[in-house]
């Protein structure tokens, strides 16, 4: 197999040779100039993103109605983006259960939107996004749990008896961070908590990627989060990994993610 490289050594050995002490300094320049071309190698790897949009705006009913929501949220890739549209009375608390276990187990970035007015199960599910807007003129209500059972009386005491600790441990862990210890003491204890746009952002710390301040605010951010999302969705997958020399990035046809709704 002829190599370029033991042939360059070769050439450069007779020559050093011939020229005696005048080769002094010549095996730097000869190598220089018979090395082969080096070129920088560029490697690319094409990653499809997709957004997911939900929109929960009615009773929040059993889990059934919402297994390709929750399967969505929870097998999403690090790379996607899932936004959940919230506009809800509240409704079946182990749904909202289920739906924030698939939230939390998921990698890719869930962001919650508040729009128009959102209670009980329905602020549970929006607390437990990664990240949240807050559109004005919104409505967050926080209540304590809402309970019918049946039965004898040992049995309605016993059950009534554990959804009251359930209650208490659950409330700690889902608005720990935003109620504060007498508040969540007063929710079990009864008490309905009222807020307003303003109250909710001054709660949600860095949470909040959006003041209540104007509509357009949130209108727009919501759009720049699609649009960024959607500009770096490029062409499917690439059946191998190309090799070519680094060049100027060439423009590239935006692949719009299809969008998926309960």
């Amino acid at each position: 197999m002829y190599n370029n490289n033991n042939n360059a050594a070769r050439v450069a050995e007779e020559v050093r040779n011939s020229m005696g002490n005048r080769g002094a300094g010549f095996d730097e320049l000869f190598l220089d100039i018979g090395a082969p071309d080096k070129k920088v190698k560029h490697f690319k790897q094409v990653i499809p993103i997709t957004v997911h949009h939900f929109y929960l705006t009615d009773e929040i009913k059993d889990a059934d109605f919402y297994l390709n929501m929750i399967n969505t949220i929870r097998t999403a890739e690090q790379h996607d983006t899932i936004l959940i549209y919230l506009n809800t009375p509240g409704g079946n608390l182990y749904t909202a259960i289920q739906i924030m276990a698939a939230i939390h187990q998921s990698q890719a970035t869930v962001i919650t939107s508040l729009e128009g007015q959102v209670c009980s199960a329905g602020t549970m599910i929006f607390l437990a996004g990664d990240k949240s807007i807050v559109h004005p003129n919104s409505t967050f209500m926080i209540h304590n749990y809402s309970q019918w059972v049946g039965g004898k009386g040992n049995e309605i005491t016993s059950q009534v008896k554990y959804t009251e600790e359930f209650f208490k441990e659950l409330a700690d862990k889902i608005y720990g961070k935003f109620l504060t210890p007498d508040e969540i003491a007063l929710v079990t204890q009864g008490k309905d908590f009222w807020m307003g746009s303003k109250e909710v952002c001054n709660r949600l710390g860095d949470k909040l990627i959006v003041t209540d301040s104007e509509e357009e605010n949130a209108e727009e951010l919501l759009k720049q989060i699609i649009d960024k999302v959607d500009a770096e969705a490029s062409a499917p997958p690439a059946s191998e990994v190309s090799e070519k020399p680094v060049k100027a990035k060439a423009a590239t046809k935006k692949k719009v993610a299809s969008k998926k709704k309960v």
